[in-house]
């Protein structure tokens, strides 16, 4: 399974109001931007817990998410390089400071926090639950078509998985025709990626055409979401993260 599908189970992650998942995750969002070192260690220590309890370890988050790591492995390349300070490694016209490597550290730190956040709403979490909760949160706010930009978000988190076993289904018909072999790194993308963006249309066409003839639209019965006091604790420990991560 994708570390992005749902998985049934009975961790805390899985008994948590969709709601407070998402307010967790938006959390954790923030967090990631101004909270200092101990606040992050703390924060990435809790989601990689909650990801394990809930059946997602990092195996399966480190494969699928790796072209995301590759980019953060560049940004922290050429954060290393271009920070104030002595040069602690000469190549040439570049050195590597003590101080890049420190801010590069943070931002890699940063970014999978906010990436591991959602890979746990994602992995515990229906995707009908993640409208009703999207369409909960709106509901207040005036001039937004809360069903819409829930119906909009949950065909989203549906639709990721799909992409990605086509992703995989793709390496393995390449790596069956030893595409990989050829030389040109031009040709090995066009291969890959023609017939990649073709299998992802036809499947979201095909999926346009069965929500059109099963009659779907915005006004459907939802899952009925409640919290109860394991979620106010759990806001009440998420305030009190962002409240260190101000200070």
């Amino acid at each position: 399974m994708s570390a992005f599908e749902y998985r049934p189970g009975g961790s805390f992650l899985h008994g948590l109001d969709p709601r407070t998942k998402l307010a967790a995750a938006a959390v954790f969002a923030l967090v990631g931007l101004a909270a200092s070192l101990p606040v992050l260690a703390v924060s990435g220590i809790l989601i990689v817990w909650a990801l394990w309890r809930a059946g997602v370890g990092p195996r399966q988050w480190v494969r699928d998410l790796r072209i995301f790591w590759m980019m953060l492995l560049f940004l922290f390349a050429v954060r290393a390089v271009t920070g104030s300070g002595p040069a602690l490694v000469q190549v040439g016209s570049l050195g590597v400071t003590a101080q890049g490597l420190a801010d590069g550290g943070m931002i890699c730190l940063r970014l999978s926090i906010v990436a591991l956040a959602g890979i746990g709403v994602s992995a515990a979490t229906r995707p009908s639950e993640i409208e009703a909760a999207v369409q909960a949160l709106l509901r207040p706010v005036p001039f937004v078509p809360e069903k819409r930009v829930a119906t909009i978000l949950g065909l989203v988190v549906r639709f990721l998985p799909e992409v990605l076993r086509e992703v995989r289904l793709t390496k393995e018909a390449q790596m069956a025709r030893c595409i990989e072999q050829r030389k040109n790194p031009i040709a090995r993308l066009y291969l890959f990626a023609v017939p990649l963006l073709r299998r992802i249309f036809v499947r979201a066409d095909r999926l346009a055409m069965a929500m059109e003839a099963r009659c779907y639209s915005d006004n459907r019965t939802g899952p009925v979401l409640s919290a109860g006091l394991t979620d106010t604790l759990c806001l009440l420990a998420l305030g009190l993260l962002v409240m260190l991560s101000l200070l």
